[in-house]
């Protein structure tokens, strides 16, 4: 097909559309949300489908058309509007109140059972009584999978629940939808909410796994219900973790009861055991204040590049893993996992009977992160204790501290009595970038690299002189100190560190 200068094809129909137009984005996105999470197939979908309204066109409703329409089958023969349109998706950008208005013009006018309305940031859901036709919002907070009805929405088993297959896009019309009807105002605030119900749909998800999940809301479910339900998780989440000083043991969920059940009615549908991880830090990036962690130098790894480094590593059992600036806890996650898919094979663990309780003494035994923002630390914590633990080895410090600055447990994990630094294994990383702030020299003179180097004849020197110096810099020494063996550069690229720079 040859296409017009800026034209695409549609995801599901071929067609061709105006990739230039913002709104075109929101709907290439959604229709792989219908087809990799809901089950529609492409054929079931249409675009820029017309939908008429009374006996006649009028000349003011003749271009009016709908973004996706859902129809009942893949059959192209069944496309009649009054009989075959199962769902109406709306993904122009006009104010959610005219989008809201448009789409129940268009489910007036057919069989559609519900509607969508998003501009890719915010979405709403619209419920259609088949008795009665009438048309609600605020009723439902999900629509239903292919071959679902909405009586049976969130009565799943654990263990047929899906993968997601692109969380960040959930969690950013989440925090448009919560930033702006919710409580709570500060996005900050708002991922400290959305983390603990993160850690409640995890927690959900390991045990029962042929039981309905907890994390659900049934079709005319009460929110105040729902809430209950997802309360009672993060008490149990609680009694897990207080006695590490994660959580405080009067700390709460303060979202309302409908927030809670739009999130609920967001993620019910998806496996975030079976999905990629990181989910925690896929949410903190969302959430995160963008101004804020871009100044601290939090940038948080994608996970194709963590899930990849770890592949390439490879972390092996009775092998020590680091990161020193261990985040949300992302290349700890992967790396425990990918250390229990080895020992899940391998002649030497395979079929023990106590394979379970092995695995989880592992990743405490041999899994360890440090991070100076506590909040981050407990998130860390937080997130390897659900997944199987490993909690034990995640501290708070400065990575760039001296080893005889070190104190507490950092020290008892990290320093040598000879106040020296402890040496693993595997280090995997992404190191802090700082935008605009250096390591002063005071700081800086206690490595190599933050002095001034000299050039003389063939070689380089080190000077006496110290300069204020970028923390990845000193960083990457650091990592190289902690490094077993001492490290050659070539070795710790190809095997024991992966810094992702």
């Amino acid at each position: 097909m040859t296409l017009k200068e800026g034209y695409i094809q549609d995801w599901a129909t071929g067609k061709p559309v105006d990739g230039r137009k913002p709104e075109e984005k929101v709907r290439q996105d959604y229709e792989q949300v219908l087809f990799n999470d809901l089950d529609y197939a492409k054929e079931q979908m249409d675009i820029e489908v017309p939908i008429q309204r009374g006996e006649k066109h009028s000349q003011k409703n003749k271009n009016e058309r709908a973004d996706i329409v859902i129809y009942k089958t893949p059959d192209k023969n069944n496309r009649a509007q009054n009989e075959d349109v199962l769902g109406i998706i709306e993904t122009k950008r006009p104010t959610r109140k005219e989008g809201i208005r448009q789409l129940t013009s268009y489910m007036s006018a057919t069989s559609a059972l519900w509607g969508v309305w998003t501009n890719g940031e915010e979405i709403e859901y619209l419920y259609r009584n088949p008795k009665t036709g009438d048309i609600k919002t605020d009723f439902i907070y999900c629509i239903p999978k292919n071959g679902e009805t909405f009586e049976t929405i969130g009565r799943i088993a654990k263990n047929n629940l899906k993968p997601a297959s692109n969380l960040k896009l959930i969690f950013r019309r989440l925090l448009k939808l919560l930033y702006h009807n919710t409580n709570i105002s500060r996005r900050e605030k708002l991922g400290n909410e959305m983390i603990r119900l993160i850690f409640c749909k995890i927690w959900d998800e390991r045990y029962d796994p042929n039981a309905l999940p907890q994390f659900r809301i049934d079709f005319k479910e009460n929110p105040k219900e729902v809430g209950k339900r997802i309360t009672k998780l993060f008490d149990e989440v609680k009694g897990e973790l207080v006695q590490d000083g994660i959580f405080d043991k009067n700390e709460e969920i303060k979202l309302e009861d409908k927030s809670i059940a739009y999130v609920v009615g967001e993620l019910e549908r998806y496996s975030f055991k079976k999905t990629d991880k990181d989910i925690v830090g896929d949410a903190f990036e969302v959430f995160a204040e963008s101004k804020l962690v871009g100044e601290k130098g939090e940038f948080f790894t994608p996970r194709e590049i963590v899930k990849t480094a770890t592949q390439i590593i490879a972390p092996q059992p009775h092998e020590t893993v680091l990161d020193p600036a261990v985040g949300s806890g992302g290349f700890l996650i992967y790396a425990t996992e990918f250390m229990w898919k080895v020992m899940d094979i391998s002649k030497k663990y395979k079929g023990a009977p106590d394979l379970e309780k092995l695995k989880t003494e592992y990743a405490e035994k041999y899994f360890f992160g440090i991070d100076k923002e506590i909040d981050l630390v407990k998130i860390a914590k937080a997130y390897m204790a659900i997944i199987g633990d490993g909690r034990g080895g995640i501290v708070q410090e400065n990575s760039l501290h001296r080893a005889k600055d070190f104190k507490g447990r950092a020290r008892e994990l990290f320093v040598t009595e000879n106040d020296e630094f402890k040496q693993f294994d595997v280090i995997m990383t992404n190191p802090p970038f700082g935008k605009s702030s250096k390591v002063l020299k005071e700081d800086a003179k206690y490595f190599e690299l933050g002095h001034i180097w000299k050039r003389t004849d063939k070689t380089w020197e080190m000077t006496n002189k110290a300069k204020d110096t970028e923390p990845q810099a000193l960083f990457i020494e650091r990592c190289l100190q902690m490094l077993r063996g001492g490290g050659e550069i070539s070795n710790c690229f190809a095997r024991n560190i992966f810094p992702c720079t």
